[in-house]
């Protein structure tokens, strides 16, 4: 016997799976450029201070100007 069912709209509808791997992978990359961004203004930070520290000293590594 062969029954034939009624069609389901639902069926015929079949939505594509849905992976999570590429929002995680945007994530990531995400927090790599912001983490990126961060160090890098850090890294300019403390080469500005080490640079003004350098003006007050000679050459050799003295303060040029000692107060006593």
């Amino acid at each position: 016997m062969n029954y034939s069912r009624m069609p389901n709209p639902d069926e015929s509808e079949i939505s594509p799976k849905n992976y999570r791997w590429p929002l995680f992978a945007c994530l990531f990359a995400i927090l790599w450029v912001l983490l990126t961004v961060l160090w890098m203004a850090w890294g300019v930070n403390q080469t500005k201070k080490e640079k003004e520290q350098r003006l007050q000293m000679d050459p050799f590594g003295n303060q040029l100007e000692q107060v006593d």
